[in-house]
């Protein structure tokens, strides 16, 4: 079956975007990851609603980004 999240994941690895030493399915877990983990924190009163797209987007953006000029 097609998996969007993995197509746009791939893509961004091709575009040298996203890290290709990792597989597409561990960054998209990953992204599930820091998804419940942001929920979990709103529901505890550690993190406010409006900040959960900001932070889980810089968290994620930090792990998975390629390095510049391909350094590994």
């Amino acid at each position: 079956p097609r998996d969007p999240v993995i197509e746009l994941i791939r893509r961004g690895q091709a575009e040298g975007v996203f890290d290709s030493e990792v597989t597409a399915e561990w960054m998209q877990q990953v992204l599930w990851g820091i998804s419940y983990t942001a929920f979990e924190q709103v529901a505890q009163g550690s993190l406010a609603k409006f900040e959960v797209v900001a932070t889980v987007n810089r968290t994620l953006e930090r792990g998975i980004a390629a390095l510049p000029g391909g350094l590994t």
